[in-house]
């Protein structure tokens, strides 16, 4: 992004694109020099800016008394003002030089700035420029004035041909929810920015007042409060005011006849029971009413591979899980926890595709759709196929989750196997092998779970029927076999294959991540939820980090 950046600045204001300005806009607008200006006013900036650079310290940038020729922003490094004796310092993001309400009138500077480290950096933008796009900024803004306050600024939106709000006291950002003119986006703006300013419970209250209150605007205000809740659930769940809020709105819905809406509020809340009370009974899911800004609506084609490239994915995803410093016999028993959306990723049919007595290098494991093929699939996460054995060696692959248990892998592999038994005659064992050629057997519970995260290379799935006490996995061949299969070094494997299993694992932790978990985070508020996305996805970097260090070193 610097190199982009810098590649901008250097050109010539005529010779740059437009994705060229917004990578610039980008970056530069959230830095305190552009805090309050409009994203309309950050861009012209953008456009005209320049870049400047001081080579060594103390370089002056303008001296005392010399006439203010721009507009400066500190990118890089510091500058020093020395004014009368008295010194300050500027650091990133702050700037100095012409003053907004100034005009055309001419300044000369007071005090001298010089920078404080070589090779600073600075955005400079010409005077004449400056005052200019300030100037129709102002000429294109309309201000609303109460007891001689300013209580509304709107300005002209080339996007819209309107003018839409830009600032306003909290209690009038409120009432813009109900402007039909508002620009489109206003109200997923707000229900995602009005923490900063106003409380949760007060935006309710007003919305279920208005509700009632002005007819005319109960199906803008129903889709608002809709939209709320589907969006940030979290500004609900475990909050004894709001959730007695929603149950107010859900029962005005009800007075009011409108059932469609009354459906629709009681499928949102579904995702988490606790919202719906204990006298609702619901029976469509979540999914049917996603919105238009969630993932369900995107879709990641050819993301699996094909069928005979499955196994070296398998090994990529399995090798990342490695814990550094250790033996390759030991997995990584953390899991990550997958959050509750649609699913995106599509893949080839799972059904099942081993063949009796055919023995392979290793398991195979891909991404698919759930709901597509088997009970167990779900539509919180992409399904892992696991390849399930019998006690003869034959295998089926089966597709699972994080939350499927081993009596829910032993029916399916049964079924794939075409075996018609009841499956409380079979049991699930977990067959490994060390390096040493010693073979552990252990039988799983019925409730054990995320059986995935509990695979090794040098370990298999095996149904075994419960009237037999034989070893599953006797014989030099079958050990060397399945030792073969963990015998797997970062050069073997196929880059794309490595490409592919990074991807999906950092995707897993990636999607977690909540816009209202960014916000917060952005502007520094009490966390509202327990999701700690941000955390594990910035983990995520200095895990991969080491494990290419890691994987490089024992080459």
């Amino acid at each position: 992004a610097y190199v982009s950046i810098f590649d901008t600045l250097t050109r010539n204001p005529d010779e740059r694109r437009d994705e060229d300005v917004e990578t610039v806009l980008e970056y530069t607008q959230h830095l305190p020099a552009f805090a309050n200006l409009t994203l309309s006013v950050k861009r012209k900036l953008c456009w005209v800016m320049e870049l400047q650079t001081f080579r060594d310290v103390q370089s002056p940038v303008i001296r005392s008394g010399e006439e203010v020729d721009s507009w400066w922003v500190v990118f890089g490094g510091s500058v020093e003002v020395n004014k009368d004796g008295d010194t300050q310092r500027l650091h990133l993001g702050e700037c100095f030089g012409a003053a907004r309400g100034s005009g055309k009138k001419k300044l000369l500077q007071i005090g001298t700035i010089t920078t404080c480290h070589p090779d600073t950096i600075l955005l400079r933008v010409p005077a004449a420029k400056y005052y200019e796009i300030l100037s129709k900024s102002e000429q294109s803004s309309v201000k609303v004035e109460e007891d001689g306050k300013v209580v509304l600024v709107k300005e002209f939106s080339e996007e819209t041909c309107t003018h839409v709000a830009v600032r306003a006291t909290p209690d009038l950002l409120l009432s813009r929810l109900l402007e039909e003119e508002e620009h489109p986006l206003y109200a997923e703006d707000f229900l995602l920015g009005h923490r900063t300013f106003i409380a949760a419970e007060t935006v309710a209250d007003h919305l279920c007042r208005w509700f009632m209150d002005v007819p005319e605007t109960r199906d803008r205000v129903a889709r608002i409060f809709l939209l709320w809740v589907n969006n940030h659930i979290d500004d609900f769940d475990g909050k004894d005011g709001m959730l007695e809020l929603i149950e107010r709105f859900r029962n005005q819905l009800q007075d009011v006849g409108m059932k469609g809406q009354f459906q629709l509020l009681n499928m949102a809340c579904q995702v988490r029971p606790a919202l719906l009370g204990t006298q609702t009974t619901i029976t469509p899911t979540i999914s049917q009413m996603a919105s238009r800004h969630s993932v369900s609506e995107i879709e990641v084609m050819s993301i699996s591979p094909p069928p005979d490239r499955m196994s070296s994915t398998r090994q990529s995803l399995r090798l990342m899980k490695l814990p550094f410093g250790k033996g390759r016999n030991k997995g990584d028993r953390s899991q990550v926890k997958k959050r509750s959306a649609s699913p995106i990723v599509r893949t080839h049919s799972n059904s099942s595709i081993g063949e009796d007595g055919a023995r392979s290098s290793c398991p195979a494991i891909s991404v698919s759709a759930p709901g597509g093929g088997g009970p167990m699939n779900s539509a919180a996460e992409p399904g892992i196929t696991l390849k399930v054995y019998k006690p003869d060696h034959s295998y089926r692959f089966v597709t699972v989750v994080s939350e499927t248990t081993a009596e829910q892998l032993i029916r399916a592999a049964l079924k794939q196997f075409d075996i018609h038994e009841d499956s409380g005659n079979y049991s699930l064992c977990r067959i490994s092998v060390s390096p040493e050629g010693l073979v552990k057997q252990t039988r799983l519970p019925d409730a054990f779970h995320s059986l995935p995260s509990h695979l090794i290379l040098t370990s298999r799935y095996y149904i075994k029927s419960n009237v037999t006490t034989n070893s599953l996995v006797h014989g030099e061949e079958l050990l060397s076999e399945v030792l073969a299969e963990g015998a797997t070094d970062f050069l073997s494997l196929d880059p794309r294959d490595i490409a592919r299993a990074v991807t999906l694992q950092d995707f897993s932790v990636y999607r977690q991540i909540t816009s209202v978990e960014y916000f917060e985070d952005l502007w520094g508020l009490e966390k509202s939820s327990p999701n700690d996305g941000l955390m594990r996805f910035s983990e995520t970097t200095n895990h991969e980090m080491f494990w290419v260090v890691n994987e490089v070193l024992n080459e």
